[in-house]
């Protein structure tokens, strides 16, 4: 174990004068070599590996790091996106999952990467399409969304897999919740580009319900929330398009509601 811990100092000194990669390379495999069990050396390579552009030994590296200390999200999160980029796509997913399940924060480039490639179907390192994979990928961007309810970004991405890939019946929601986070994320009481899209995100989601042909009685409370939003938006930036636009969407679904009246 001393030995071990030598060639891991030596490994450590050789990173932080830079330049020396090759010779950190060649410490830290002894090191592996004499403690297997050395988490830390570990994770190290894995982090090695990647800035030498060799992600398959990186997330070698990496799988060994989070069998021995499987608390550490940052190890899965590494993992995972070395398996994305590989086009290990389920693998990808699981150890998203993982991270998240340890404590870590959802990782939007990773929902992005992984939603294209289910979306396209894109060919996998098994060589089996990425679609098949669209129900593990909504439970992840389901877990996203729960985790951070206020990021728009996971509403988004989880909203263009349901659109190429669903139905409106599973848009449905994701709509409710992506106009619920730009309303708590973001300024658009003050922001004109802001609320542009909390008048695109309301016009969709009124569109879908009229669509999908719901209760008069959610229709009413979809009114008053749209209510709610020309009144916010007429303090300041009444005289904006996104305005407009809120207004246009209120008088549309009012004259719904009257019809069916």
């Amino acid at each position: 174990a001393h030995l071990a811990e030598a060639w891991y100092c030596c490994a450590a000194c050789a990173l932080k004068l830079g330049g020396k990669e090759e010779e950190a390379l060649a410490d830290l495999r002894r090191v592996v070599a004499i403690d297997p069990e050395h988490y830390q050396a570990w994770a190290t390579l894995g982090g090695l590996f990647g800035q030498l552009r060799q992600p398959r030994e990186a997330l070698c590296a990496f799988r060994e790091a989070c069998r021995l200390r499987g608390e550490k999200h940052e190890l899965w999160k590494s993992s995972a996106a070395l398996a994305a980029d590989l086009s290990m796509y389920s693998e990808a997913i699981f150890r998203g999952r993982r991270a998240l399940e340890t404590g870590g924060a959802p990782d939007p480039v990773l929902a992005a990467v992984l939603a294209d490639a289910v979306v396209k179907d894109t060919r996998a390192a098994d060589m089996t399409g990425a679609r098949r994979l669209l129900p593990q990928l909504r439970t992840l961007l389901g877990l996203y969304t729960a985790a951070q309810p206020g990021a728009a970004q996971h509403w988004q991405t989880a909203l263009y897999v349901e659109r190429k890939c669903g139905g409106p019946a599973e848009a449905a929601p994701l709509l409710l919740g992506h106009l619920a986070a730009l309303r708590a994320s973001t300024e658009w009481t003050k922001d004109a580009a802001a609320l542009d899209a909390v008048s695109e995100a309301a016009a969709q989601l009124v569109e879908a319900r009229l669509d999908s042909g719901c209760e008069p009685g959610e229709l009413k409370r979809l009114g008053a929330t749209v209510d709610e939003l020309v009144h916010a938006a007429a303090e300041r930036l009444a005289a904006t398009a996104g305005s407009e636009g809120l207004r246009m969407v209120q008088a549309r679904l009012r004259r719904h509601l009257e019809d069916l009246d």
